[in-house]
Formats: structure tokens, C-alpha cells, sequence
């Protein structure tokens, strides 16, 4: 592992302006998820999260501005929703800057991923070339790693209907936190 390699970085205050493919408030929704659990899991702003690529490791730096509020711990008390959109929140713009795709689109149910990758062609439309599942943990034990939901999401995408296409998984951890990226 190098953890040498220029961090990333995502500013979930940014995220809150929208990404392309996603509204401002869809967008504000997930960076208010991933402030929350980063906050739950006793992260302050500028924490780095530890992302291994298969091939490196690097630290991807997160930073927030938002004021933690009452209301966001009445809004997120269920914690396994919590987690799947703050996952989706970190996920996401990790996805823009890891691929060389530039638009990301909610995928429909039985596609068997949670999102498309891709381009918008020059009239605006967006072109569908890859796949990405996402997944997110509270906090890792030994029923509930990693490596095991990495290995449960990429057996789900590749049963996808479009399989020559590339597919990608991210798993994020919060409490250490760490995360992975897979391309397949």
C-alpha cells in the first residue's frame, strides 16, 4: 500500500450544489447523510478515509462546513438508512474521480447496480457505459467486513442483464473510516 499518492478529495459542500446526473437537493440529501455519519462515528471535517483501489491505497480527504443540528439526528435515526445514503454521498463523487466518466444516473430496479456511469453527448443526453453498486458499514466486525460485501456486491453485478459493459463496486466504512474500490 502506498499512501504516499496525492489525496483525493470530496467537499460534501460541494456535493450539496449537485453532481452531474443528480439535483441539488438529491445531492444535499446524501452529503447531509455522509456529514451525519462521519459525525456519528466520531470524524470531525478533514478527516481521510483510507480508499484501497486493488492496486494502491490512498487517503481521500473529506471535508464538511455544515452545522450539526438536532434535526439531523432526529432525520437519520435509522441507522441502516443512514449508512446506505451516506455510502451513496461518498461514493458517488469517489466514482467521478476515479473513472473517467462524468455523469452518473439512478439505475432501475433489476439492473442489478445501483447507478450508471457515463457521458452526455453533445445534444445533452446522457450515454450509459458502465455500472456502479454501492454499499456502506456502520462499523466493520467479523460477520460484516470489507471484503465480504465487496464480494457479495461484485457476484450481484455481475449477474447484471448488461454484461459487457464495466462494472465498478465501492464499499465504504465508517467508523476507521476506510473504503474500496473495484473495477471489474
Amino acid at each position: 500500500m502506498n499512501l504516499e499518492l496525492e489525496p483525493l478529495e470530496i467537499d460534501l459542500e460541494k456535493l450539496r450544489e449537485g453532481i452531474p446526473g443528480f439535483t441539488a437537493t438529491a445531492a444535499s440529501y446524501l452529503a447531509e447523510a455522509a456529514t451525519y455519519c462521519l459525525y456519528k462515528s466520531g470524524h470531525q471535517s478533514g478527516v481521510y478515509l483510507v480508499l484501497d483501489d486493488g492496486d494502491e491505497a490512498r487517503k481521500v480527504k473529506i471535508n464538511w462546513s455544515a452545522e450539526l443540528s438536532s434535526e439531523m439526528e432526529s432525520t437519520w435515526q435509522d441507522e441502516q438508512e443512514l449508512v446506505e445514503f451516506a455510502a451513496i454521498g461518498i461514493a458517488l463523487p469517489l466514482a467521478l474521480l476515479l473513472t473517467s466518466y462524468t455523469n452518473i444516473q439512478r439505475a432501475r430496479k433489476g439492473s442489478r447496480a445501483d447507478f450508471w456511469l457515463g457521458r452526455l453527448d453533445k445534444n445533452g443526453f446522457p450515454i450509459l457505459e458502465a455500472l456502479l453498486e454501492v454499499s456502506g458499514i456502520y462499523k466493520e466486525n467479523a460477520n460484516n467486513t470489507i471484503r465480504t460485501r465487496v464480494h457479495q456486491k461484485e457476484k450481484q453485478i455481475k449477474q447484471t442483464p448488461y454484461g459487457n459493459l464495466s462494472t465498478y463496486v465501492i464499499v465504504i466504512e465508517f467508523s476507521k473510516p476506510k473504503g474500496k474500490f473495484l473495477a471489474l
